[in-house]
């Protein structure tokens, strides 16, 4: 039998999940496939005739609470997707029953805030707020991540994107002239995704080291 877990399992591009708002179904797996209502289709089509269809990036099961009147209620256990392409992003929540049930759009200075515990918070297009609670650490990076994309792909170009994937352990904020140790990772941006790691030194034995505003680079 099917665990309700299964319901949302963490997915990747070329998931269950791809033919969000792609229209009809790809083959494979298509328990969360997801049809979009007619009027909306029609709204897609003549906003965006030449554009092609966000895909899904990450999608996973999360413990989901909605903000009501000041305080967060429990909406049980909902699919999370980040859906995207080169131009635009959108964060998708929706049940088991198929049915969308908060949709964000991304952009630039959209707030997506990690906190402890693997949760985050943010609000939707209808101003609602949301905090979701991710299995892992993994899950909860993974997704962050891909909102920081989102929001690259949506900024103005040249502007600089700054997102936080998981709350720091340290009392005080880094100050310029500090000194700090880093571990990073830069890849190709290929298609609006994440596309082949070019430097690392998440594997090395020693971090980076500078001092914050001097200058420095790697």
């Amino acid at each position: 039998a099917m665990s309700d877990d299964d319901d949302f399992a963490p997915s990747q591009g070329g998931s269950k999940l791809k033919s969000l708002f792609a229209g009809g179904s790809q083959g494979g797996d298509d328990s969360l496939s997801y049809t979009r209502p007619k009027e909306q289709v029609k709204q897609d089509k003549a906003a965006s005739a030449s554009a092609a269809a966000p895909g899904v990036q990450f999608a996973a099961g999360v413990h989901a609470y909605r903000l009501v009147d000041g305080s967060y209620q429990t909406q049980g256990k909902l699919g999370a997707a980040i859906l995207g392409n080169s131009k635009e992003g959108k964060i998708l929540l929706y049940g088991s029953d198929k049915k969308t049930l908060s949709t964000t759009t991304i952009y630039g200075a959209f707030a997506y805030t990690p906190a402890a515990n693997n949760y985050a918070s943010f609000y939707d297009d209808s101003r609602v707020g949301w905090s979701i609670l991710f299995d892992n650490e993994q899950q909860a990076v993974t997704f962050a991540k891909q909102v920081g994309l989102a929001r690259f792909n949506a900024a103005k170009a040249g502007e600089l994107i700054v997102q936080d994937l998981a709350v720091g352990s340290g009392d005080a904020a880094v100050q310029s002239g500090d000194s700090v140790e880093v571990r990073y990772t830069g890849w190709l941006l290929k298609d609006g995704s994440f596309g082949k790691e070019f430097d690392s030194n998440a594997n090395k034995d020693k971090s980076f080291r500078f001092k914050v505003g001097k200058g420095k680079v790697i």
